[in-house]
């Protein structure tokens, strides 16, 4: 109270002096601070709005995709087979045809890879959207709580009618618990828009680390087959140490997929608490 502020509708913080202002002015009537209620009405339908998302549906499809090139890529066919096959098994003829795999499935895993990046950028423009949406959410709030505690305090100020008579005040007094409640949803409503976006921070990040260990692991078996330069080289690649390469980005595409799964069930649950707020 000492420093001109106390808590409205859900905590959220009201300025003394312009609820004081408010009341100083204040007319009882049916659309009584009906542009605040409109401001925050708005905020209410764009969060609902704006939340949803199909970005990570659609990475969680380029994922899959992801692990159906890189999968098939088994540096085992490097190694000769045993028996009488292997006599036939000629080192030159196995690494140029897993030179040829991998070169096909590269260029398919960098473009879709390049895909995911895209849908990773959208989702982080969205989160920009959303923080801006929050803030102006908050501002209206705040506009709205004043008026309510405003209305709060002038019916408190009115005489208590007679036994036996109507309150000549119900209908503003209804008017302002309606205002209450719009407010009270736009409370409820931010914290768990910034539930998704913390959700979806963590998914984003496991991802990226995903998209990163892809690239790695494309220069690294580059390397490691002797394709680095504009002619194959002449070389005998570690199958051991290509297989720990991919190895260790399919881990990390595994990783996101869980990122993703639990993300999704999360955006789930918080959408319909959104649609109920």
């Amino acid at each position: 109270m000492g420093d001109g502020t106390h808590r409205g509708i859900g905590g959220a913080p009201v300025d003394l002096a312009r609820v004081e202002a408010i009341r100083a002015g204040l007319t009882p009537s049916a659309d009584f601070a009906e542009d605040a209620r409109a401001a925050v009405a708005a905020c209410i339908d764009r969060l609902r709005a704006d939340a949803r998302s199909g970005e990570l549906t659609e990475c969680s499809a380029l994922l899959t995709h992801l692990k159906s090139r890189l999968d098939p890529l088994d540096p085992k066919a490097l190694v000769p087979r045993g028996g009488l096959a292997g006599l036939f098994d000629g080192h030159g003829k196995r690494l140029k045809s897993f030179r040829l795999a991998f070169t096909e499935a590269g260029r398919a895993i960098s473009d879709t890879a390049a895909e995911l990046s895209e849908k990773l950028a959208a989702v982080e423009r969205k989160h920009g959207v959303l923080d801006q949406l929050i803030e102006d959410s908050r501002k209206a709030v705040e506009t709205l709580n004043a008026h309510v505690v405003a209305g709060r305090a002038w019916l408190a100020a009115q005489p208590a009618p007679g036994e036996g008579e109507a309150d000549p005040a119900a209908e503003f007094r209804s008017r302002v618990d309606a205002l209450a409640g719009t407010a009270a949803v736009a409370v409820r409503q931010l914290p768990l828009v910034r539930a998704i976006q913390n959700s979806e921070g963590r998914t984003v990040d496991a991802l990226r680390r995903a998209i990163d260990g892809l690239a790695d692991w494309r220069k690294g078996w580059t390397a490691g087959l002797g394709l680095e330069g504009k002619r194959p080289r002449r070389i005998r690649p570690d199958a051991v140490a290509l297989w720990r390469d991919r190895e260790a980005v399919s881990g990390k595409l595994k990783a996101a997929e869980g990122e993703v799964a639990e993300s999704r069930t999360r955006r789930s649950d918080v959408e319909r608490r959104l649609e109920a707020a």
